[in-house]
């Protein structure tokens, strides 16, 4: 990827378009002001109808930017971040091209991840899609299906759309020969089809499916991101010795986590961790799953916006409370209570699929404060809440948690 980006680098300098080596906060500060300021008083929705760009070196520009976009999502942050602000600011300026939708696209990513605008990300999302259709940009739809329906929709959409989307991104990728995004999206479909609590056979068998294709098209990147979501719905369906471990018949753990090491991919690892920790917290080793906590990065640099995020918050906060209570810890305590301010920040922004989250967190705080009238209240609220956005997992997992609260204080619910 480093070779790639220089080579976009080299070629943008060369039509007048120059990014720094290093780019400073400042700078990223510098331009998302601009950027926010061309945007305040324009209606977002009628960037769709904006005028088109028609300077042929502006749209070679573009051109280049849009691939390194691609490239630069989990290689080099501060450049995606910068790129994406430049082809907005772009868009607005000198007019819209069908290079404008991965910009917006990109644009609404910022917003729903380190921007918290939830709902303005949606609105940025919705205009990708349009400028696809009014551009007719088939070679395009693969990749803006799935920076919308990863990276954008997915914090308020109902999961079974977003596999719907994932499906069409899939399918249209692989129509117009775009495999590397028609085989992301496949792996994203299959994610979704977990956390909505598709049967898991049907899951494995996707996952299955999947890595014949993969395979087949030498997709060695994405099949890695792959690998610990199949081994971990094989866990589940009791096809592993240690249900709490990553390692069967699909992937060793040691071995997946040395390559991790060896390519320094933090992505990846992420990747990994969570998978390791919602399978050490459903299996109920917590002290595992706490440590697990522990390890996980900055996921928001390495997994920016995607629903692993949210997934990821839901656990790190259910595996605090738990680790609170038990061991009376003022340490899990402050952090359970971190964790469900920052999903408390976002369902304000409009992260609807993070409603459900928010009341099974806020849940066990009323039991850790020991009011158990709130605490049925919210559970009630959160197993309500997550069967109405098709989470099925998370509305037995809130039915679990409320039952043993009850039983352990001697109530019948």
């Amino acid at each position: 990827p480093v070779n790639a980006i220089d080579v976009g680098l080299e070629a943008l300098s060369q039509l007048g378009v120059k990014f720094g080596k290093k780019i400073s906060k400042l700078v990223l500060a510098r331009e998302l002001i601009k950027t926010k300021h061309m945007m305040k008083g324009l209606c977002i929705m009628s960037l769709s109808d904006h005028f088109t760009m028609d300077d042929e070196n502006r749209l070679l520009a573009m051109n280049i930017m849009d691939m390194l976009l691609a490239i630069t999502y989990g290689s080099n942050q501060a450049l995606f971040v910068l790129i994406t602000l430049k082809t907005v600011q772009w868009s607005v300026s000198y007019g819209v091209s069908k290079y404008s939708s991965m910009a917006f696209a990109c644009y609404g990513i910022l917003l729903c991840s380190g921007m918290g605008d939830v709902a303005e990300g949606i609105k940025f999302g919705k205009v990708s899609m349009s400028l696809l259709e009014r551009f007719s940009a088939k070679d395009m739809e693969s990749k803006v299906i799935l920076a919308n329906s990863a990276f954008v929709s997915a914090w308020a959409e109902p999961g079974y759309l977003t596999h719907k989307h994932c499906l069409r991104g899939y399918e249209v990728g692989m129509q117009t020969g775009d495999i590397t995004w028609a085989m992301l999206n496949i792996k994203n479909g299959t994610e979704i089809a977990l956390i909505v609590g598709k049967p898991l056979s049907y899951v494995e068998e996707e996952c299955r499916s999947c890595f014949k294709v993969m395979h087949e098209y030498k997709q060695k990147h994405v099949i890695n991101w792959l690998l610990p979501v199949w081994q971990f719905v094989l866990n589940l369906m009791g096809c592993s010795n240690d249900p709490s471990v990553l390692s069967g018949s699909v992937m060793q753990q040691e071995d997946l986590l040395k390559h991790c090491n060896e390519n320094e991919d933090r992505n990846l690892r992420n990747i990994i961790t969570l998978y390791r920790l919602w399978a050490a917290f459903y299996f109920e080793e917590f002290d595992l799953a706490g440590t697990l906590v522990q390890d996980i990065q900055d996921m928001n640099q390495t997994n920016r916006a995607t629903n692993i995020i949210w997934r990821c918050a839901l656990l790190q906060g259910l595996t605090a409370f738990t680790l609170a209570q038990r061991n009376k810890s003022r340490k899990w305590k402050a952090h359970a209570i971190k964790i469900t301010s920052k999903v408390q920040e976002w369902v304000k922004k409009g992260a609807v699929n993070c409603n459900h989250i928010l009341l099974m967190l806020e849940a066990e705080t009323a039991v850790l404060n020991g009011d158990k009238e709130l605490a049925k209240q919210k559970y009630d609220a959160a197993i309500t809440a997550s069967a109405r956005v098709g989470f099925i997992h998370d509305r037995a997992l809130a039915n679990e948690r409320a039952g043993k609260y009850m039983l352990q204080s001697g109530d019948t619910y």
